[in-house]
C-alpha cells in the first residue's frame, strides 16, 4: 500500500489508480507526476476501496480487468456521495458488452480498450487538474472560485452575485468541466424536483449567469453546443460558441 505525503495532498488534485496492471500503472505514474497530479496505486480492489475512502481523491482510475471490480464500483456507489468522486472505468475492448454495469451508474467516464493514452491523460488532467482538494467545499475554473457552503462566486476576486438557480447552475457546471450537460440534466441539478421547466427557460437563464460572470471582463467559459446543452470550458475552436 502507498502513502501519500499529507503536503503533496493539499497542493495537488489526488487520484487513486487501481490496477494490477504492470505497465499501465507505470505508464500513469509517470505521466500523472508530469501533471502534477499526486496519485496513490493499490493493486486490489480492497486496498483501493480503503484508499478511496479514506483519502477522499477526486477521482478514481478502475481498471475492470481487476479481480472484484464490480464489487468495488458497487460499494463505492453505496458510500461515496456521487458529486465527490469521479470514476475513469478503464473496461474490455469497445464493441464489447458491459458485464459490469459501470456505464450505467452516475459519474463514470469509461476508457475501452485499446487504450488511447494521450486521450485518457488529457481527461485526467482536464478533469482532475482543475480542482483543489485543500479545501473540498470550493470549486475552481480558470479565475472563478465558488464556495458551496457560503453559496458564494468570484471571478477575479470579485464576488459575483447570483441567484439560487445560477448557483446552481454553475456549480454543476463547475464539478465536472469540460462536460456538456444537457439541459434536462441541469434542470434535474438546478431546480426543485416537480417542477416543470422548459428547455428554452435553461437558455435564460443561463444567459443571464454568463452576463454576470463576464459583467467586469476575462474571457467567456460557458460554451453552448448547439441542439444540446451547455460545458464549462476555456476553448473549444471546433464547436460554435452561441449566446442563448
Amino acid at each position: 500500500m502507498q502513502n501519500l505525503d499529507p503536503d503533496a495532498q493539499d497542493s495537488a488534485p489526488l487520484v487513486v489508480v487501481c490496477t494490477a496492471a504492470t505497465e499501465l500503472s507505470l505508464f500513469l505514474r509517470h505521466s500523472l507526476e508530469c501533471e502534477d497530479i499526486a496519485a496513490i496505486f493499490a493493486t486490489s480492489a480492497r486496498e483501493g476501496f480503503d484508499q478511496i475512502v479514506s483519502q477522499e481523491p477526486v477521482m478514481a482510475l478502475i481498471d475492470c480487468q481487476l479481480p472484484e471490480a464490480p464489487w468495488l464500483l458497487r460499494a463505492l456507489s453505496h458510500v461515496m456521495p456521487e458529486e465527490s468522486l469521479t470514476i475513469l472505468a478503464l473496461g474490455a475492448h469497445h464493441g464489447a458488452d458491459d458485464p459490469l454495469g459501470y456505464e450505467n451508474m452516475g459519474k463514470v467516464h469509461s476508457f475501452h480498450r485499446p487504450l488511447d493514452p494521450a486521450s485518457l491523460i488529457e481527461t485526467i488532467r482536464r478533469l482532475a487538474g482543475q480542482i483543489r482538494v485543500n479545501d473540498r467545499n470550493r470549486l475552481f475554473f480558470a479565475d472563478i472560485e465558488l464556495d458551496l457552503t457560503a453559496r458564494k462566486v468570484w471571478r477575479r476576486r470579485r464576488e459575483i452575485r447570483l441567484t439560487g438557480i445560477e448557483f446552481e447552475l454553475l456549480s454543476a457546471l463547475m464539478r465536472e468541466p469540460g462536460r456538456v450537460f444537457s439541459r434536462e440534466s441541469l434542470i434535474a441539478r438546478a431546480w426543485p424536483r416537480g417542477v416543470f421547466v422548459e428547455a428554452r427557460t435553461v437558455n435564460i437563464h443561463i444567459g443571464h449567469l454568463r452576463r454576470r460572470l463576464n459583467a467586469h471582463g476575462g474571457p467567456d467559459l460557458i460554451r453552448t453546443v448547439r441542439g444540446y446543452g451547455y460545458a464549462l470550458d476555456r476553448t473549444d475552436p471546433d464547436l460554435e460558441r452561441s449566446t442563448p
